[in-house]
């Protein structure tokens, strides 16, 4: 993956579920921004 946000992401994920906003307050991103990476 080109993007190192988006490989954390993935690693965040497969440990189970998290909550958007949980996700991008651990990624260090926007609820907005976060959603740009997942789309």
């Amino acid at each position: 993956m080109a993007n190192e946000k988006r490989l954390l992401a993935l690693i965040i994920l497969a440990d189970g579920e998290i909550s958007v906003s949980d996700l991008a307050s651990r990624l260090g991103l926007s609820n907005s921004a976060l959603s740009q990476h997942l789309s």
